[in-house]
């Protein structure tokens, strides 16, 4: 799932390359993508348009690059706000969309199917039409089930064990405990191999047993962070914002 990149930077390079203007159609831009080896496919990066005809992207390592033609997805509630340039990027790999009212509704709370949809379509896993084996597969949207079934598979996301059944809760939103241990899941299903530091959080006694090594491997692999009082808040039901620059970060941290 991660891609078969050459040389990996430390710290971003900005890179440059030359477009066509006049095959960029009314509407849309160029923008930068690589090629995925393992997913066998290409992978949007964005990038900044510039007058001489270039377009300039920041990347973490070398590989084979092109410039596309991108159709521009403007979502109204997205215009100024600080998820954006984690958003644009996001839409452009088709992890997020918007609503029918065309916004994205970064502070609303996320429910466990579309944060398990969101997953499955940033690493591109192989789906089917193949039903999961939770108790309320039936409860799960169709939008979703696949997805789910996918991030299950990937061994990312797990049920709940309640009363000798499996229970999936496609609706129930999600916490920031749960999407610690999906992170942390996802990063070593990828390889990676991050340091772990033990942190210092002010609510660690309210941390979940259970949650306490993936939040610590989130954290030391910079996904997750917590809030200025130093509590992290496990129980806090997590919004699309956050959810997004979650994604965002583990797709950086894995040179996806």
């Amino acid at each position: 799932m991660t891609s078969s990149a050459g040389h990996i930077f430390k710290k971003p390079v900005e890179i440059t390359l030359n477009y066509k203007a006049d095959q960029i159609a009314q509407g849309s831009s160029a923008a930068v993508y690589y090629y995925n080896e393992s997913q066998k496919s290409w992978v949007y990066l964005g990038g900044t348009m510039n007058a001489d005809g270039t377009v300039t992207v920041n990347v973490n390592h070398f590989t084979k690059f092109a410039v596309f033609n991108y159709e521009l997805t403007a979502l109204l509630d997205l215009a100024g706000h600080w998820v954006k340039p984690y958003t644009d990027r996001l839409i452009g790999m088709n992890v997020v969309q918007g609503f029918e009212d065309r916004k994205f509704h970064p502070e609303d709370t996320l429910t466990r199917g579309q944060f398990a949809k969101m997953v499955a379509e940033a690493f591109k896993l192989p789906t089917s039409t193949v039903s999961t084996s939770f108790e309320d597969d039936s409860k799960i949207p169709s939008w979703a089930k696949a997805s789910v079934a996918a991030a299950v598979k990937a061994g990312f996301i797990n049920g709940y064990d309640e009363n000798g059944k499996t229970l999936f809760e496609a609706d129930q939103t999600i916490t920031r405990a749960e999407m610690s241990v999906i992170m942390a899941r996802a990063l070593s299903a990828n390889g990676n191999k991050s340091e772990t530091v033990q942190n210092q959080f002010r609510d660690a006694t309210s941390m979940p047993a259970w949650a306490q090594a993936s939040v610590n491997t989130a954290v030391s692999s910079g996904i997750l962070n917590g809030y200025e009082d130093q509590t992290f808040r496990p129980s806090l039901a997590a919004t699309r914002a956050e959810a997004s620059v979650m994604i965002y970060k583990l797709l950086e941290a894995l040179n996806i």
